[in-house]
């Protein structure tokens, strides 16, 4: 174990584009927002009430939990390897409760690591911290299946880890709902009612522990309501826009042939539950048991809840962090396969579609990091990140200091904020455009600002061609004067 953790440190080293010290000053822009927004926390911040974003707020804790120790990337790289260690350790314990040998147990961290490689995105997503709970939830529902022992620390940390997903992404529960479910159905095939009674009743102290204090924490801070509408009511609908996947997202793999192909673990985990569940059943006839049935039934659920999950919204290749769990399952699998499968038919033919299915999944996640190479090794070889860091630093020093406070800032981008280790004067550093879609009144807001007789003099944005917003680029157009321009900002001022 102790080596697959180190070999885990190791992968963050490479694999984590945003957060690895080896990646000295790369900023990825929702990256920096998210660690922007962590140290603002600590500063007495409240999300949701002075920042705007439609992640949950356990999220942006466990960001702030990082700049505890280190501000900036460093704090990222912290929690990372936090989460990694974590997820390493029972991706082990899981090869071990499949009873793999040293070889097999190779080849399935390889797998593993292999997809995942892409589907990191260069770190530092809601869904990267939250394998870990995944990982240790799934393991502790296999021991269930195996042993029918259920301890109280099991549905406890369900519990945790159901607030924890639901209080940052609602979505990334997906696979853990199908392990509840899983389990539910077992205690009651085996009318053990004062055990679901138990069960229940100590998942919701779990879930209890992790929400109380959150809602407390927002109902003190008067944003309790913010924090629901945005967290919840504003993400589902952003969940269910299918439009901005059909309208085009640059930073997106929208075709639907991408999405097929970043959902074979799903196939596989489907395949492989039907078979064990297939020949389970006939096991359960000889010899009494129901275990390999129910790992059957647990990965069929997981495969449909997580399918059914990710056909929502976008799709980014960092949602598809939530099939790792599939992939440590069926990679855990396959090894006895090939051993035994001569012996049986469904065996034979479930090794060989995982085979072929991991075989694609480690191509498309793979080739998303490969493709990139060129990028990250200009970024290790020369100093484009610091030169980078510098002109933003340069850009807000155009700005005589004196009338500093009157930029209109529309969202230059979280690495601005975070180079020049200032407070963003605006509610959406971060993803404008899409929050005035959501809030409207927050572009009239902006339009009422820079119509009135009292504009304010100074804007730094991003690229102000690619801003959505035509009422925006109009006035910018008509009463701004292009004054200053790096490679990631702008900045006007005011000539009328």
């Amino acid at each position: 174990m102790k080596k697959a953790m180190s070999f885990s440190i190791l992968f963050l080293l490479v694999a984590s584009i945003w957060g690895s010290p080896v990646f000295a000053g790369a900023y990825g822009a929702d990256s920096a927002f998210f660690s922007l927004m962590g140290r603002l926390i600590l500063d007495g911040k409240v999300m949701y009430r002075d920042y705007l974003d439609v992640k949950g707020p356990v999220f942006f804790f466990w960001e702030a939990f990082g700049q505890l120790f280190i501000k900036g990337r460093g704090g990222i790289f912290v929690i990372e390897c936090i989460c990694m260690l974590v997820t390493a350790a029972f991706l082990y314990k899981i090869c071990r409760f499949y009873e793999l040998n040293k070889k097999t147990i190779i080849f399935v961290h390889a797998v593993f690591y292999l997809i995942y490689l892409g589907a990191l995105w260069g770190g530092n997503t809601c869904e990267e911290y939250c394998l870990p709970l995944l990982m240790v939830c799934l393991y502790l529902t296999l021991v269930f299946l195996r042993d029918g022992i259920l301890k109280w620390y099991q549905p406890f940390l369900f519990g945790i880890s159901f607030a924890c997903f639901v209080m940052s992404k609602a979505t990334i529960a997906a696979p853990l709902g199908a392990m509840m479910v899983c389990v539910l159905v077992v205690l009651i095939k085996k009318k053990r009612s004062a055990d679901i009674i138990k069960c229940v009743g100590i998942f919701f102290l779990g879930a209890a522990l992790i929400a109380v204090p959150v809602f407390v924490y927002y109902r003190v801070n008067n944003a309790l309501s913010d924090m629901i509408d945005w967290a919840y009511v504003k993400a589902f609908s952003r969940a269910v826009d299918f439009s901005y996947d059909t309208q085009g997202n640059e930073f997106n793999d929208v075709s639907l042939s991408k999405k097929l192909l970043y959902m074979c673990p799903i196939y596989a985990g489907l395949f492989t539950g039907i078979v064990s569940y297939v020949t389970g059943r006939h096991t359960e006839e000889l010899t009494g048991s129901d275990t390999e049935k129910n790992k059957g039934l647990l990965l069929v659920l997981m495969s449909v809840f997580t399918l059914v999950t990710l056909c929502f919204g976008t799709s980014y290749i960092y949602y598809y962090i939530i099939e790792m769990p599939l992939v440590a399952v069926c990679a855990s699998v396959l090894p006895s396969d090939l051993k035994d499968g001569g012996k049986d038919v469904l065996r034979w033919l479930r090794s060989r579609f995982i085979i072929v299915t991991f075989i694609i999944s480690c191509v498309v996640f793979a080739r998303y990091y490969l493709n990139n190479i060129p990028i990250y090794k200009y970024m290790v070889t020369t100093n484009v990140s610091q030169l980078l860091y510098q002109q933003v630093q340069d850009i807000y020093g155009v700005v005589p200091e004196d009338e500093r406070d009157e930029i209109l800032f529309l969202s230059p981008g979280a690495m601005f904020f975070e180079a020049n280790g200032i407070v963003p004067e605006t509610k959406y550093p971060n993803n404008m455009e899409y929050i005035m879609e959501l809030e409207p009144k927050y572009y009239d807001e902006l339009m009422e600002k820079l119509e009135s007789d009292n504009k304010p003099k100074w804007i730094i944005c991003a690229n102000m061609e690619e801003i959505s917003l035509s009422g925006v680029r109009k006035v910018v157009q008509e009463d701004y004067k292009l004054y200053a321009k790096g490679n990631l900002n702008q900045v006007y001022r005011l000539v009328r």
